[in-house]
C-alpha cells in the first residue's frame, strides 16, 4: 500500500514545496513521506536541483556556524 502511495504522488504533476524537501533533507518527516518524495526525486529533475540547493546552503550554514564558533 505504502509503494502505492509512491507511486500516486510520483505521478502527480504537482511538486513537494520547498518546506516539504526541507523536510526531508532534515530528516523530520514520517517514513510514508519520506519515501513518497524520495520516488519523486529519482524522477523529477527540476526537484533534484531544488534538494540539492537546499543541501548546499544547509551545509554552508554549518560550516559558516563551526568557524564563527571556533573563531571565538
Amino acid at each position: 500500500m505504502i509503494e502505492q502511495k509512491h507511486k500516486q504522488f510520483s505521478r502527480q504533476a504537482q511538486h513537494p514545496s520547498e518546506d516539504q524537501v526541507l523536510l526531508l533533507v532534515d530528516g523530520e518527516l514520517n517514513p510514508e513521506e519520506t519515501g513518497a518524495i524520495r520516488v519523486h526525486l529519482r524522477e523529477c529533475g527540476r526537484c533534484q536541483v531544488k534538494a540539492r540547493r537546499l543541501l548546499k546552503g544547509i551545509s554552508a550554514f554549518a560550516e559558516y556556524r563551526q568557524e564563527s564558533l571556533l573563531s571565538r
